[in-house]
């Protein structure tokens, strides 16, 4: 009977071994909580300091981002212009833990305060957020994080692609949220086009 006891109590305590623990949830979590306060004071940097240095971005819109660096350079545009006096607040669904140092973290995110090409108030954006997170020298860092909004059936019109070209700064907000085909070099005829939605 002891025995038994012993093997159910190592198969209900193995997957807390396998990942992490408390402790590190809470650092996790702190660190989305990070993000969001820097976020709402539009500093890049701060948003940069939660990359682990090779880090990559894909936001919801499709701009992609590598090194803290660039993350830095492309947050800076984007709280100069269309996300300037927004707010961003993720709210954490889901940590897995793949090893005691690499989570994979699931968050719903709504991104507010935003202001349309008209300067007028937009209203909020919802999408779903994945992030993968390692534990560098003590302190959990972004490797990787991907924005992406779940659309309903028949929400894009046929042929539309969120592939993003050109500078991810000069992307435009839709106020009524319908897609609308822009030029990634408005000057040139041939550049390609993404659609936003």
């Amino acid at each position: 009977m002891s025995k038994l006891i012993v093997c159910v109590g190592l198969l209900i305590a193995s997957p807390a071994m396998a990942g992490g623990n408390a402790k590190d949830e809470a650092a996790i979590k702190a660190a989305v909580t990070e993000e969001d306060a820097a976020w709402a004071k539009g500093d890049a940097k701060g948003i940069a300091a939660g990359y682990a240095e090779n880090g990559t971005a894909v936001n919801a819109m499709g701009a992609s981002m590598k090194g803290t660096a660039d993350v830095e350079k492309q947050f800076a545009g984007l709280f100069a212009g269309p996300l300037k006096g927004s707010t961003h607040k993720m709210t954490v669904t889901r940590i897995k833990f793949v090893r005691p140092d690499v989570a994979v973290v699931d968050g719903d995110v709504e991104v507010a305060g935003m202001s349309g090409p008209d300067g007028k108030a937009m209203p909020p954006m919802k999408h779903h957020t994945t992030e993968v997170f390692a534990k560098e020298k003590g302190k959990w860092l972004i490797t990787d994080n991907r924005g992406f909004k779940i659309m309903p059936p028949g929400a894009m019109p046929p042929g539309a692609t969120h592939e993003q070209h050109g500078s991810p700064a000069d992307f435009r907000l839709v106020p009524d949220g319908t897609a609308k085909f822009l030029r990634a070099d408005p000057s040139n005829p041939h550049s390609p086009e993404i659609a936003i939605v």
